[in-house]
């Protein structure tokens, strides 16, 4: 658990990614699943290829929103993360009026937002 936080923490990922761009100069894009992505961008934007490398972030926020602006990200997915909650505070409201034993197994498929920088 120590080592995961310490991995989404924005000065380790600004150290890998800047390694990683000296070391694999011909990387030809980036996706950024989680945490750090403030260190990444800075990274990307040292190593002068904010304009030439894809970036893909994940979930819209703050950060990944001026990314979009600024064009150092490309895309933005992100989970629809409103209706995931409501979707489950709904579930959970209905199956605790039933009986246990009338629950069957629910699916519920919430599509990906895409986020480009003339989306915003």
């Amino acid at each position: 658990m120590i080592l995961s936080r310490r991995l989404e923490r924005d000065e380790y990922a600004f150290e890998a990614t800047l390694n990683l761009l000296r070391q694999r100069p011909g990387i030809n894009g980036l996706y950024i699943a989680g945490g750090g992505i403030e260190g990444v961008l800075k990274a990307v934007r040292e190593a002068g290829r904010e304009r030439t490398l894809p970036i893909v972030g994940h979930d819209l926020t703050e950060t990944t929103a001026r990314g979009l602006i600024d064009g150092t990200l490309k895309i933005v997915l992100s989970h629809p993360i409103d209706a995931i909650a409501k979707g489950t505070v709904e579930l959970l409201v209905e199956r605790s009026l039933q009986p246990q034993t009338g629950w069957q197994y629910a699916h519920q498929n919430y599509p990906m937002q895409i986020f480009s920088p003339e989306s915003l």
